[in-house]
């Protein structure tokens, strides 16, 4: 609530519009929604764009990118054992211990 002379100005967000309500002790206005904020279209790739380079600034990730995470460190584990299995088996061939 912002008080300016003699009207208080309620402002909330209710999801979908900026809302606004006017009112003084003689004085009482409908609500009017006015929109938050207008962007034109053609801004739609830059504007998306910033906010996945704050998001990547911050560490934050999608759940499809969590998932490739996780099956890259578990392919990457797969791979040491593996590796480590693989030695096992040609220093058992080979004789050396």
């Amino acid at each position: 609530r912002v008080k300016r002379g003699s009207f208080y100005y309620f402002l909330w967000f209710d999801g979908e519009n900026m809302v606004e309500r006017v009112e003084s002790d003689n004085y009482s206005e409908d609500f009017k929604i006015k929109p938050f904020l207008s962007i034109p279209i053609r801004m739609k790739a830059e504007i998306v764009s910033a906010f996945i380079s704050e998001g990547a600034k911050m560490n934050l990730s999608t759940d499809n990118e969590n998932i490739l995470r996780g099956k890259l460190e578990a392919t990457e584990k797969h791979l040491e054992d593996v590796r480590g299995f693989t030695k096992l088996l040609l220093n058992n061939q080979l004789g050396i211990k």
